[in-house]
């Protein structure tokens, strides 16, 4: 009975053991990424900006970064007479419905649908991180974008989709798209405050001295 449970539990000490850390410089560095295989799982990822990213934690889904158009056609085509609307939506460029980590020729395969993006409705949304996962952005002598398999809080599902996938979660942060729960502000969100104050001030909709409170909090996380 010890040697059956002993085997049982094998496994999952060998798969602990191949979630490691992955850092930001890592992903760069060629002696590093290319010893990593495509899909490889990570433990925790510390992104450009220091912020540590581990399994189980919660994102939030901030705003979509592209807008996407859609046109409807109505009227009678045996008459000749159609009429054609534009839709317009935001959606999200680097956040896809599903479990997308699909590998063709070592490259990540994104679907090109918008319906496959998830559009503004989703904003606000707290999601949990199922997988970290490393994968080469061409040959092996490329370096690693890291990608997120991510499940809803209480194990629903998005609509029909069970999970969400970041692809690129540099660019998604730095877009904008996604954000950690509670995470502290990071000099580019600091900056762009600091400018939409100075803009609010111009307009003259918040005074001199609220924009110097503002300066004075955000002057420190631009000069760290």
């Amino acid at each position: 009975m010890r040697l059956l449970s002993f085997l049982l539990f094998l496994p999952f000490v060998a798969f602990a053991q191949l979630l490691t850390p992955l850092t930001y410089e890592q992903t760069q560095d060629i002696a590093y990424f290319r010893s990593i295989k495509n899909r490889t799982p990570f433990l925790s990822y510390t992104t450009q900006d220091g912020v540590t990213l581990s399994l189980g934690d919660t994102l939030v889904l901030a705003q979509p970064s592209t807008r996407s158009s859609q046109a409807y056609g109505s009227g009678d085509p045996q008459l000749g007479i159609t009429q054609f609307d534009t839709k317009e939506q935001q959606r999200f460029e680097f956040v896809q419905f599903g479990k997308r980590l699909l590998l063709r020729n070592n490259q990540f395969i994104s679907n090109q649908s918008p319906e496959a993006y998830p559009t503004s409705r989703l904003s606000g949304e707290r999601i949990i991180i199922k997988e970290i996962v490393a994968i080469h952005k061409g040959s092996k002598k490329k370096p690693l974008a890291v990608y997120l398999v991510l499940g809803e809080q209480n194990n629903r599902a998005f609509g029909i989709y069970k999970h969400l996938t970041v692809a690129d979660l540099e660019n998604a942060l730095a877009y904008g798209e996604v954000k950690l729960l509670n995470a502290p502000m990071t000099r580019a969100e600091a900056i762009a405050k600091l400018k939409e104050s100075k803009q609010l001030l111009d307009l003259e909709i918040i005074t001199p001295a609220e924009y110097d409170r503002i300066k004075s909090k955000m002057t420190p996380i631009i000069k760290q």
